[in-house]
């Protein structure tokens, strides 16, 4: 039986999602940590998951896609310490202490990611395989599984489509304009990339019943406010049943600053990010969510998002907020969801099994599992 799934993983304050479907693996940014591997240390270590979904076969790891929202540490860090950076035709030839690096056969990234002001030693080899597979575009190699690569921003030449015969997907950012950073001074006082987040509605089709993912990467409220202008007219473009909120439930996805130096949240921004369907879940990939000052991730922000789904008249609305970190009785553990006919359904925190209920009519969810 084919997985067809969506996995959030915990990583705190970064982003690690997967999507499978049918034999097509798509992992949206990576925040691999130092201690991931350190068995004292209590960060989940999801490179074994990673592994088994790539598997092809002896020393064959395969993943479909690779999505780099922006390039922020938080969102790719550990790259190389799980995929294979180079050559393909070289990937057969690796160490054996390289044995389960995985081959990335496509990556989408932003314009900006593709020619950034600045790299760091986090960011080089991502910087470096990007730039490799930007150089064979156009040629016969630069087709091949592990050296394609699309640019993507709202002007490129393909914003929209089927990626396989059951997952469509759509950009909705960033703009041309958005995609440009300025260049900050030094490593140190660099400016954020946030506005050149991709931000992409994925939806995976399953015995005919749509399943719609929204995620944004760390798109500011500014990127949200435009992208409602752009799509209020044809608001089932932001339609989802799973959000992952942006920045780690970050206030700045929502709202922004007055000269009180307080935050005025956008009822455009909010509208571009409550086009639930159905009961809906929101996912805040982020630390402990506390009821304190920290942002991300924001309790404030969490509150707007509990709001969005209890608008919508979720049953449970409370359980359907999930943090990965504090998923299996308040400690980490991947939030996952099976895609099915009637929308995604949760699974059961710590457990392979699929919980009975989904969206629609009649669901319930245990506030146990968020």
């Amino acid at each position: 039986m084919a997985t067809n799934r969506a996995t959030f993983f915990p990583v705190g304050n970064g982003d690690t999602t997967l999507i499978e479907v049918d034999g097509k693996t798509i992992q949206t940014d990576i925040n691999y940590r130092d201690n991931a591997e350190n068995e004292e240390q209590p960060e989940y270590d999801f490179a074994p998951d990673l592994q088994d979904a790539c598997y092809k076969g002896s020393r064959n790891y395969r993943l479909s896609l690779f999505v780099l929202t922006h390039p922020d540490k938080d969102h790719l860090g550990g790259f190389a310490r799980i995929f294979y950076c180079g050559e393909p035709t070289k990937y057969g030839d690796r160490s054996k202490n390289d044995d389960k690096l995985i081959l990335v056969e496509e990556m989408w990234v932003s314009s900006y990611a593709s020619d950034p002001n600045y790299k760091t030693d986090i960011s080089e080899s991502v910087f470096d395989e990007i730039e490799r597979r930007i150089t064979l575009q156009g040629t016969e190699d630069g087709e091949q599984n592990g050296n394609r690569i699309r640019v993507l921003d709202t002007e490129a030449d393909v914003t929209s489509g089927n990626f396989s015969a059951g997952i469509v997907w759509k950009l909705l950012a960033p703009t041309p304009e958005e995609a440009v950073i300025e260049e900050g001074d030094g490593e140190e006082n660099q400016p954020s990339s946030n506005d050149s987040s991709l931000v992409i509605r994925w939806t995976v089709t399953v015995d005919g019943g749509k399943n719609h993912l929204l995620l944004g990467g760390d798109a500011t409220v500014e990127v949200w406010d435009r992208i409602w202008d752009d799509h209020k007219k044809q608001t089932s473009e932001l339609s989802w049943h799973v959000l992952l909120a942006p920045h780690h439930c970050s206030r700045g996805a929502m709202a922004r600053k007055n000269a009180d130096d307080e935050y005025e949240y956008s009822d455009n921004a909010l509208d571009a990010l409550g086009q639930v369907e159905g009961d809906g879940f929101v996912v805040s990939s982020s630390k402990e969510i506390k009821r304190n000052d920290d942002n991300p991730p924001s309790w404030e922000a969490k509150q707007k998002y509990l709001d969005i789904l209890r608008g919508a008249n979720a049953k449970n609305a409370d359980a359907r907020f999930l943090n990965p970190d504090t998923h299996k009785n308040g400690d980490p553990d991947p939030v996952v969801f099976d895609f099915t006919k009637t929308g995604p359904s949760l699974k059961v925190a710590g457990t392979g099994g699929s919980k009975a209920a989904s969206l629609g009519a009649g669901a319930t969810i245990s506030p146990t599992y968020g």
